[in-house]
C-alpha cells in the first residue's frame, strides 16, 4: 500500500509495480477514472529524463493500474460508484466498466467482465475465486470483447 501518488513520487511508485512487486494499491486524484494511466504517466515526465511517453502509458495501464476505483458521496455518505478494468491494446488505453453505482436507484449494476489477462491472474492467485467469478458471468468468454477507449 502506498499513499496517494504525487509528482516526483510516480516514478518511484511505477519502477516498484513494473518490476515484478504485484498486488499494489495507492491513490490518485483525477476528474475521471479514464484519466489515470495518463496521469501517472504526466507525473513521471516531469523529472525530464525524456522517457518515452506512449511507451510509459502502456507500462503504467500493464503493470501499474489494473483496477481504478472511484469514491464520491452518495446519500450524504462517501462510497464507492465505480469500479473498472484497464487495459493495452493498439496503442490505446481501454477502460471496461466491471460494477457501477446508481445513486437514483440505490443499486449496483455489473456490465462488464473481467478481460482474459485478469481471469489468467485471477485463476494462478486463486482457482476456487476464478471458478465462482466464471460461473457467475463475470469473466469474458473467447472472443468476447468490453470496454470504452476514451
Amino acid at each position: 500500500m502506498y499513499t496517494e501518488i504525487r509528482d516526483e513520487d510516480a516514478n518511484l511508485y511505477v519502477r516498484a509495480c513494473t518490476r515484478g512487486h504485484e498486488g499494489s494499491l495507492t491513490t490518485v486524484h483525477v476528474s475521471e477514472l479514464e484519466d489515470v494511466p495518463d496521469a501517472i504517466t504526466d507525473m513521471c515526465m516531469l523529472d525530464g529524463r525524456g522517457m518515452d511517453s506512449k511507451r510509459l502509458t502502456k507500462r503504467i495501464t500493464e503493470f501499474v493500474t489494473h483496477i481504478g476505483i472511484e469514491m464520491r458521496v452518495a446519500h450524504g455518505k462517501r462510497k464507492i460508484v465505480r469500479i473498472v478494468e484497464y487495459r493495452y491494446e493498439n496503442e490505446c488505453v481501454f477502460v471496461t466498466d466491471l460494477a457501477c453505482y446508481d445513486n437514483s436507484t440505490d443499486k449496483w449494476s455489473f456490465p462488464g467482465k473481467l478481460s482474459h489477462h485478469a481471469s489468467r491472474k485471477i485463476k494462478k492467485g486463486n482457482p476456487i475465486q476464478h471458478s465462482l467469478l466464471k460461473k457467475h458471468g463475470f469473466i469474458e468468454l473467447e472472443g468476447e470483447e468490453g470496454g470504452y477507449e476514451p
